[in-house]
């Protein structure tokens, strides 16, 4: 039904919830330095653009920044997050 908002996760006995859902530009393995610093470049620039900002938070997204480095510790921590949940549900890979 249009213009019902369903109920947060929370409030359906499910307190401290928390799977937010992230974007990421990545790049192959090996690709050369000089690549990757342009392409970090870019895309920090990109977000740090009005318009783009308005845009993303106008569809509930947060923009975040080009940290390769916050980048490679958020998937190192999901990862583990996940491994996790994945072991306490007995959910292996096939």
């Amino acid at each position: 039904m249009l213009g019902v908002i369903p109920p947060l996760i929370a409030e359906l006995g499910y307190p401290g919830y928390d799977a937010p859902i992230w974007t990421a530009l990545m790049a192959p393995q090996g690709t050369p330095a000089p690549v990757l610093a342009k392409l970090r470049t870019a895309a920090a620039e990109i977000l740090k653009d009005k318009d783009m900002i308005d845009k993303m938070n106008a569809i509930g997204m947060d923009p975040g920044d080009a940290d390769s480095a916050a980048l490679s510790k958020r998937i190192a921590s999901d990862i583990v997050r996940w491994g996790q949940v994945a072991k306490a549900a007995n959910i292996f890979p096939e």
